[in-house]
């Protein structure tokens, strides 16, 4: 079907590659970079009403129950590319002091090599530097009320290498921010590794979201402002990031946020496997099983395969060429 497109297009004095995607030979992937002439984004969804709106460059649109009434992380309009985004996961190499996410923003480092696969029920972002790639993949499960992503952290240098990992969402539990700023409940989990939230307010959608991850974290910051930090910073160069803590100068500005600070060592040619785990459940007792399980990566990668093998038995039923 795809060499058939290609003929479809040449005859129209197109040339494919000129689009800026491809399709993989089966057809289940589409296959292309942040560099688009508009914004492309793909719906990942299960019949909870648990999803993601993911973009090219990387921003990602979490909701729960619906996608108006009670957005997780904020919603960015798709006719620009995101400016401001409202979750991510920083990576700093230690040893240069240089941090970069698996996707084009907020980074926007074009001197990088970026591929983004959009497939069926998931989304892969890979960005390769001189000595660390980055693959960052983000789906949803279809029949948990949970969105599960893993980052793959490769050295390719010729020593171990010291990662600082900083996952960060903004919370709305809203239609928008400013419906929710200063009403939100705020919860840490003893351990460190999860953050709860609640809006008593959303009749909507009530219950506890939930943040976690995998990595045994040093520290974790719940207001948005600590986050960034002051003097001018904002989500290219964020205090939390830089510095592995919060910024105390900083008043709270009642925008809430699950921000995690963790280190993962690297031997020479080796790979880390990190997953984060965001969702929304009725109860505390169920997030606490949900987190439990999939924050294990091995949990996070079994789930991602029985997501695709889902999609497959689902859409394999006709064919259409």
């Amino acid at each position: 079907a795809f060499a058939k497109s290609r003929l479809v297009l040449d005859r129209h004095g197109l040339d494919p590659d000129s689009l800026g995607y491809t399709f993989s030979a089966d057809g289940t992937e589409l296959r292309t970079t942040w560099d688009t002439s508009r914004p492309w984004s793909h719906m990942t969804v299960n019949a909870l009403g648990h999803g993601a709106v993911i973009g090219n460059d990387g921003s990602i649109f979490s909701f729960a129950g619906n996608s108006q009434q009670n957005s997780l992380t904020p919603f960015l309009p798709d006719t620009i590319p995101a400016q401001t985004l409202g979750q991510t996961i920083y990576v700093v190499d230690l040893e240069s002091g240089r941090a970069d996410t698996a996707t084009y923003a907020p980074m926007r480092r074009g001197d990088l090599a970026h591929d983004v696969v959009f497939g069926r029920g998931y989304a892969s972002f890979h960005k390769r530097s001189d000595d660390t790639d980055l693959d960052l993949t983000a789906f949803v499960p279809p029949a948990e009320p949970v969105e599960i992503r893993i980052l793959r952290i490769k050295n390719r240098s010729r020593k171990t290498r010291r990662y600082r990992v900083v996952p960060y969402f903004e919370i709305v539990l809203a239609e928008l921010t400013r419906d929710s700023r200063g009403r939100l409940e705020t919860e840490v989990d003893p351990s460190g590794g999860a953050i709860y939230f609640r809006n008593p307010e959303n009749q909507f959608h009530r219950g506890h979201m939930f943040v976690a991850w995998s990595l045994a974290g040093d520290a974790h910051e719940t207001l948005r402002s600590r986050f960034l930090g002051g003097g001018g910073r904002d989500l290219t160069n964020p205090w939390f990031v830089e510095s592995g803590e919060s910024d105390p100068s900083c008043s709270d500005d009642g925008v809430r946020s699950a921000a995690f600070s963790g280190y993962v060592e690297i031997a020479a040619g080796s790979e880390a496997e990190i997953a984060v785990v965001i969702g929304q459940t009725e109860t505390l007792d169920e997030a606490k099983h949900l987190i439990a399980h999939y924050t294990d990566p091995g949990a996070a990668e079994h789930a991602l395969q029985e997501t695709k093998d889902w999609w497959q038995r689902t859409l394999s039923v006709l064919r259409v060429e």
